[in-house]
């Protein structure tokens, strides 16, 4: 029997092999794409129970399913619960109890689901505030499943409401083999402690993860298994590790942000790693608290909606076509917004679409059905209509281009339209086709302002996936001229493309640089601007593009006038100078160098803040003054500025 145990104890884990391809909801019958589907990435078997992980890799879910001795525990399950009750059956256990570690805000849990359908009890932290029927437990309670015993731990920092659960069989009673640790510890993250802001501060939260690690989970057995609710991709933390699972000791050797010991250190690096928080976790936070309404899985939200019911015009209407990018671009409903089911649909949608408005799926009826399904899991209730249904009732159909890298590559060369980067910063800081504009999809809403609505624009991501939701969210917005790069950053390096960055694939070379390469613009701040000028003022050329009148009022010392429209029209010559480009608010500046980098090979800048945050920044005045002299118009420029403007090539 003790060589058994041995032999068990070595085994720990083993890998169950993920079948690819489609499979069916149990809940609904629907059929679902690879990774929206639930699917078991790992069995942990040890001599007194088993632990089965599943994953739900659109959402970067995982939840479990504890078996010993004929009972189950499901841990944080999601809202579709039917595979739960399918693999307790096919295990032939009964599901004795719903495990919440805390109340989810990136999904909506099924355990209301679960509860009602099994008539089991719900377990959660008694400082969730749940209000609907369920087990309050606290530190130091117990719960016995089989011959497994459940202890739990209030862990607070991701929420207040932070619980991990050891679980101990009877052959090692004192060192937990396994630990469910939610959302409070990931592999080489922690939760992130922002959710709750204007209730509870991050750095509160911080400060108290600190201790739920240094003060509990830290004590535990080092070769306890770590199991978290999430993986890689998941919003809830900051760059989650890919494998499911890890350990306590290897959680302290590897674990970036555990590598603080001073608590300041430690909330710090926590604080800093904050990414954008989707609207829609605060909404499923409360209803996980609430206990959300069961769903009617097998059933459409109601009829399909008429043509005349659509009103594609109303702000707070959304319409979002789950249809292939390819297909989405030949022809889609005015003002809609493609957010293809093959990638993370819901997460995306609960990012740029709110919480209260109208939402309007549309597609194929199989991939509306999938949909409507896959958004229930984070509480949203679409309304639908075919996209087939639409075109035939004669409903107004839109087109938007999906341009290859070579074609842009070849446009960027002369008057193409401006690249708009729609990645992370840290991916645009990574590798970009050029120092191209950089608004975060996430942040798009809050910076387009910065554009020109009636400016030709290319959105870039990755793999074209975001610059799609982008091209939709400003044509809808009122963009005349939006396209796509095909492929995205992937495309362009398939096709052997330069770029720069750390991680350039294919470098731009000195060779390269003036023949087939764009210099494209950057920002440069106002102190930038000013140890230029002072530092190196033979290799600054300042023009404004504001008209001749606002010139007259006040400019930067030094600077020439020259209106937009003539600068645009004649370009600049490739001289070793940097040109700096300077208008009232750096707005207009900032998409001039960009239509200016396609024509020209020099040093583009455009200055952050215009000259009304130079006068500001640089003299301090409330009333900027008139300059003494009198200002430089472009027929008595300087012979330098004359070879600006006579010399450009366009």
């Amino acid at each position: 029997m003790r060589y058994l145990t041995l032999f068990c104890s070595l085994l720990g884990m083993f890998i169950i092999p993920v079948v690819s391809g489609d499979t069916v909801s149990p809940d609904s019958g629907i059929k679902l794409e690879k990774g929206a589907d639930y699917r078991i990435v790992k069995e942990y078997q040890y001599p007194d129970f088993k632990v089965i992980q599943f994953n739900l890799a659109r959402l970067s879910h995982f939840s479990y399913m504890l078996l010993s001795g004929g009972e189950c525990l499901v841990i944080d399950p999601g809202r579709d619960a039917g595979i739960y009750r399918e693999i307790a059956k096919k295990e032939k256990v009964k599901i004795k109890g719903v495990f919440l570690t805390h109340a989810h805000a990136d999904f909506v849990a099924g355990h209301i689901e679960l509860a009602q359908q099994t008539g089991c009890p719900v377990y959660v932290n008694k400082a969730n505030r749940a209000v609907y029927k369920h087990n309050g437990v606290k530190d130091g309670d117990a719960l016995k499943i089989g011959k497994a015993v459940v202890k739990f731990i209030e862990t607070p920092g991701h929420t207040p409401d932070g619980m991990c659960a050891p679980v101990y069989g009877a052959n090692k009673p004192s060192e937990p083999e396994i630990i469910f640790t939610g959302d409070t510890l990931f592999v080489n993250s922690v939760g992130r402690p922002d959710l709750l802001e204007g209730q509870v501060s991050a750095v509160e939260l911080a400060s108290k993860m600190y201790d739920s690690w240094f003060g509990k989970l830290a004590l535990l057995d080092d070769g306890g298994v770590v199991l978290p609710a999430h993986g890689a991709g998941s919003l809830c933390g900051s760059k989650l590790g890919k494998s499911p699972s890890s350990t306590i000791g290897a959680e302290k050797r590897n674990n970036p942000y555990l590598q603080h010991k001073s608590k300041n250190e430690f909330i710090a690096a926590v604080v800093n790693s904050l990414a954008h928080v989707p609207q829609y976790f605060i909404h499923n936070a409360q209803l996980n608290r609430q206990g959300p309404p069961p769903v009617k899985w097998q059933e459409l939200p109601g009829k399909e909606l008429a043509i005349a019911d659509i009103d594609v015009k109303n702000p707070n209407t959304y319409v979002i076509d789950v249809r292939p990018a390819e297909e989405y671009a030949a022809g889609h409903i005015d003002n809609s917004i493609n957010i293809p089911k093959s990638g993370k649909l819901a997460t995306w949608l609960g990012i740029v679409v709110p919480w209260k408005a109208k939402l309007i799926v549309t597609g194929s009826k199989e991939e509306v059905a999938e949909a409507v399904h896959r958004l229930q899991r984070i509480g949203y209730k679409p309304e639908y209509v075919v996209f087939e249904t639409w075109r035939k009732a004669g409903g107004r159909i839109s087109g938007t281009g999906l341009i290859p890298p070579g074609e842009i590559y070849s446009q960027l060369k002369g008057s193409g339209p401006l690249p708009l980067d729609v990645r992370q910063k840290s991916e645009w800081d990574e590798q970009r086709i050029g120092n191209v504009i950089n608004m975060p999809l996430q942040s798009l809403d809050r910076t387009k302002a910065k554009l020109d609505p009636a400016m030709p624009l290319i959105t870039i991501c990755r793999t074209g996936y975001r610059a799609g939701i982008a091209a939709g969210l400003l044509a809808r917005s009122g963009f005349k001229n939006v396209n796509i790069m095909q492929g995205g950053m992937e495309g362009w390096n398939q096709a052997k493309l330069p770029t720069v960055g750390a991680g350039a694939v294919c470098p731009l070379t000195a060779a390269s640089e003036k023949s087939a390469a764009p210099v494209l613009p950057e920002l440069i701040t106002v102190e930038g601007l000013n140890r230029l000028i002072k530092d190196m003022p033979d290799f600054v050329e300042i023009i404004d593009i504001r008209p001749a009148e606002q010139f007259t009022d006040y400019n930067i010392p030094g600077s020439a006038n020259l209106e937009l429209r003539k600068l645009l029209e004649q370009g600049a010559p490739p001289e070793g100078k940097t040109l700096i480009i300077v208008d009232r608010d750096g707005t207009v500046a900032l998409l001039a160098a960009g239509i200016l980098s396609g024509k020209v090979n020099r040093k583009l800048k455009a200055l952050e803040g215009g000259v009304e945050k130079y006068w500001e920044k640089t003299f301090g005045a409330a009333k900027r003054p008139v300059p003494s002299a009198k200002p430089v118009q472009p027929e008595k420029a300087p012979q330098k500025v004359k070879k600006i403007i006579q010399d450009a090539g366009c």
